[in-house]
């Protein structure tokens, strides 16, 4: 029987479950470098609008400080962003195939003589592959993009 990609999804919250404190950390820090990623740039149309027009090198100086600090700073978050989601994606993808070892380990001798275990252990490692890429980076970008998209329209409105 053929499972719906939404409810496959919903059998994998369990496992978030126990991670909800890097859940919490992660969503934080993608809300940190998305309102990062709009200031940039707003501090450029200042630039343009105000700076530049009156030569005032004061304030000039003043936002390429800020605009670099920004920058630094979204890096440092990018950072810390990647190291938590990837060793909580490999947390989650590890403690599923540890569960899947377990129950194929109690199946029958039966099952191994109608199945290989060579594609069996090859499918178990792509599919949590799979999983690790998509709780590690895909699921981030998703977010990252679709509160950066809704922030240029509030910006824009």
């Amino acid at each position: 029987m053929q499972q719906s990609a939404y409810a496959a999804l919903l059998e994998l919250l369990p496992y978030l479950r126990d991670h909800r404190r890097e859940l919490f950390q992660a969503i934080l820090l993608v809300l940190a470098l998305t309102a990062v990623t709009l200031a940039q740039p707003i501090i450029l149309r200042f630039v343009i609008d105000h700076a530049v027009p009156h030569s005032d090198y004061r304030a000039l100086i003043s936002y390429s400080a800020l605009y670099m600090g920004l920058l630094g700073l979204g890096v440092f978050l990018s950072y810390r962003q990647i190291l938590l989601v990837s060793a909580m994606g490999l947390s989650i993808v590890n403690d599923l195939k540890r569960e899947l070892f377990e129950r194929i380990l109690s199946l029958e001798l039966t099952f191994f003589n109608k199945n290989r275990v060579g594609w069996i252990l090859a499918r178990i490692e792509s599919d949590s592959e799979e999983l690790k890429q998509f709780f590690s980076h895909v699921s981030v970008r998703l977010l990252s993009n679709l509160l950066t998209f809704v922030g240029i329209v509030c910006i824009l409105l």
